[in-house]
Order: structure tokens, then C-alpha cells, then sequence
């Protein structure tokens, strides 16, 4: 007959307890909204902020037929120049995307170019405006996923 082996000469490796995650660690972990993300972009966000302190110097102080003809006639390109950036840097920091920032920041700056020409604004061409803005984000959105699918 044979002996049995001794069970303390083997060290035996405690069985380690699955550890139970939280309902809260889950969801925190699968949420879009991350506080990260935004300390992470809030030079953008300090940008947007000067560029607004500029729009609103220029709508305080300046007169308005002294930047209507400035660079190019009839355009208030100053003050259009400024909003956009303004527009664009701080839109850029909320929806955490540059590319939508600046689509959204164009859309409005072409609205507001248009009221400035005095171009009478329809349904019609805000829907417009809306569609190519939607187009051209659908349009970079399906390039960039098939330069990622590309890339892997």
C-alpha cells in the first residue's frame, strides 16, 4: 500500500472571493458624462472664454459702421471672427468633440452673417442650414469610422 501525501507540506493558496462591484462603480464606469474629460479640455474652455470677452469688447465699445467695411464690405468681419472662435472653443468644450464644435459654431455664424445681409430668413433656409450642417457631420462621422476600421 501506498502512503498518502501529506497535506501540510503543500501550501495551499486561499480561494480568493469574486468581489462583489456596485451598482454605482458599473454605471459610473459606462457613463458618457466623465468629469475627466472636462478637466481634461478646460484650456479649450479658457479659450472660448477670451474670445467671448473679445465679442463682447467689440459689441460694448466699438461702433458698428467703424467694423462694417473693415476688411471686406458689409461684413462685420471682426465681430463675426471673434463669435465664431468664441462660439467654436466653447462649443468644442461642451460637447467634447472639435469637429461638431465647429459645425455647430459655422451653422450660427452663417445664420447670423445671413441677418446681417439683411437676407430674409424662411423655415426654409434654416432647414437648410440644418441639413448641411447634419449632412457634413454624418458625412465625417462614416469617414472616420471607416479610417478606424482601416487602421484595426
Amino acid at each position: 500500500m501506498r502512503k498518502a501525501r501529506s497535506r501540510l507540506s503543500h501550501q495551499q493558496k486561499p480561494e480568493k472571493k469574486p468581489q462583489r462591484t456596485s451598482l454605482k462603480k458599473s454605471k459610473k464606469t459606462q457613463s458618457a458624462f466623465d468629469l475627466k474629460n472636462y478637466f481634461a479640455h478646460l484650456p479649450t474652455l479658457m479659450t472660448g472664454l477670451f474670445f467671448s470677452f473679445i465679442t463682447f469688447l467689440i459689441l460694448r465699445h466699438v461702433e458698428p459702421n467703424s467694423i462694417k467695411n473693415l476688411i471686406s464690405p458689409n461684413t462685420y468681419l471682426p465681430f463675426l471672427l471673434s463669435l465664431f472662435f468664441a462660439l467654436s472653443f466653447t462649443s468644442s468644450f461642451i460637447l467634447l468633440n472639435t469637429r461638431r464644435g465647429f459645425l455647430l459654431s459655422g451653422a450660427i455664424i452663417l445664420y447670423f452673417f445671413l441677418k446681417l445681409q439683411q437676407v430674409i430668413i424662411t423655415p426654409l433656409n434654416l432647414f437648410s442650414i440644418l441639413a448641411i450642417t447634419t449632412t457634413l457631420e454624418l458625412i465625417f462621422t462614416l469617414l472616420d469610422r471607416a479610417q478606424k476600421t482601416k487602421t484595426n
